[in-house]
């Protein structure tokens, strides 16, 4: 490297903080990557389907009250206002489906725990409803102590069966969102510790090479017997008659211009 122009050198100082800079660049999109991933599987899937598992629990909690009141309604008129509230439940329950198997269907790969968990929850549920609408037929039919038996022998137990398949997929959602967030917090520390550790690299490297070449300038000066300007570049015009005659020894070298680079006053001779 002795042998280096100048320009050469501060070329290739740069050149290196020009490459770890690169390195940074790639390493923050990876990284973005990473965070982005992560991030958007809680918002297009795991947050979706929690929130219809969501929408799953309420459902089935109210239907669980309504049915029951349907049993103790001490009118027709009530008892039609709880089997209309049914209804309308069932109506929600079947909309969030929707939404969960969209979430299933189109937000990429799907832990292969999900699908036993919502298979359980919707053999659980078709159970239910098919009890449920025994014990209202039962009401409707005025056997009121055959709707009760049945609410307490099989639909109670089937209720609570329900709710708690569904509460597990809550949870199992919960803790994926978790693990994402998680990732995310991870990475993005993990990125701004590599950013600092490079930027102070490159820092560095930038200080060594100016010392490096501001070195090499200085030990060079007042070696040379004779200076011969054999190429008009510009660092010599910036360094002047006098930075120039300074590479050569003090009251014993010359200066020959060949190019015409300095003023004919600042050199010993020309062509």
């Amino acid at each position: 490297m002795n042998t280096w122009k100048i320009s050469h050198r501060l070329m290739a100082g740069f050149g290196l903080v020009i490459a770890i800079l690169l390195g940074m660049s790639i390493f923050s999109v990876y990284i973005a990557q990473g965070i982005d991933a992560a991030l958007s599987a809680n918002s297009t899937q795991n947050a979706v389907i929690q929130r219809a598992a969501i929408n799953f629990r309420g459902s089935a909690h109210d239907r669980s009250i309504a049915v029951r009141d349907a049993v103790l309604a001490p009118t027709p008129q009530l008892r039609d206002k709880e089997v209309q509230a049914i209804v309308r439940l069932a109506d929600f329950y079947a909309e969030s489906g929707k939404q969960m198997q969209k979430a299933l269907s189109t937000s990429g790969a799907v832990p292969a725990e999900v699908a036993p968990m919502v298979k359980a929850i919707q053999e659980i549920e078709a159970r239910t409803v098919d009890t449920t609408q025994k014990v209202l037929a039962l009401v409707q039919a005025g056997d009121r102590t055959g709707a009760e038996a049945l609410l307490w022998a099989q639909a109670k137990p089937q209720y609570e069966q329900w709710l708690a398949a569904i509460n597990q997929l809550i949870d199992f959602e919960e803790k994926r969102i978790i693990a994402n967030n998680s990732t995310a917090n991870h990475e993005a520390k993990q990125f701004s510790s590599v950013m600092l550790v490079i930027t102070l690299l490159a820092v560095l490297i930038g200080m060594a090479t100016t010392t490096m070449v501001t070195r090499s300038i200085g030990s060079e000066q007042g070696a040379y017997d004779a200076i011969v300007l054999a190429v008009g570049h510009d660092e010599f015009r910036a360094l002047g008659g006098e930075g120039v005659r300074a590479f050569g020894k003090p009251e014993a070298s010359i200066v020959y211009d060949v190019k015409y680079v300095l003023p004919r006053d600042a050199v010993d001779g020309r062509l």
